[in-house]
C-alpha cells in the first residue's frame, strides 16, 4: 500500500471521513498525523472512496445533501448537519467531496485532497 500524506487538521479530517463512513454504514477510519514541515503538495487526487449498497438518492436529494439542516432521516433523529459539516471540512482543506447515486442502486462518495510528498532531506 502506498503511503499518502495530506496536510491539515487531523481531527477535522478524521471527523469528515468518519461521518461519510457512518452514512455508508462503515465504522472504521484511521487518521495518521504527519509532520507538514517537509512536505510538498501536489494537485488534487482521489484519496478516499466510500460505496454503499443502500437505496440510493434522487437527483433532488443529491442537490441538497450538503445543505445545513437538510435531512431525509428526520424520523430517526437525523439533524442534517453530518454531511454539511463533512463537506465544509473537506473544502476548508482545499479538497472536494463528490456524490454519485441512483435510486435503487446505492451511493458512491469520493473525497479528494491535495496530496503531499515528503521532500528529500538534503
Amino acid at each position: 500500500m502506498e503511503r499518502v500524506i495530506i496536510t491539515g487538521a487531523t481531527g477535522m479530517i478524521g471527523a469528515a471521513l468518519t461521518r461519510v463512513c457512518v452514512e455508508a454504514g462503515v465504522r472504521v477510519v484511521a487518521v495518521v498525523r504527519a509532520d507538514s514541515a517537509r512536505l510538498h503538495c501536489l494537485p488534487v487526487s482521489p484519496l478516499v472512496e466510500v460505496v454503499d449498497q443502500g437505496v440510493g438518492m434522487s437527483s433532488q436529494t443529491m442537490n441538497r445533501i450538503t445543505e445545513p439542516f437538510f435531512t431525509t432521516r428526520a424520523a430517526v433523529g437525523g439533524t442534517g448537519l453530518g454531511l454539511y459539516i463533512s463537506h465544509s471540512i473537506v473544502r476548508l482543506h482545499k479538497g472536494e467531496m463528490s456524490f454519485f447515486s441512483r435510486p435503487g442502486v446505492g451511493t458512491r462518495v469520493v473525497l479528494t485532497f491535495p496530496l503531499c510528498v515528503e521532500e528529500d532531506e538534503r
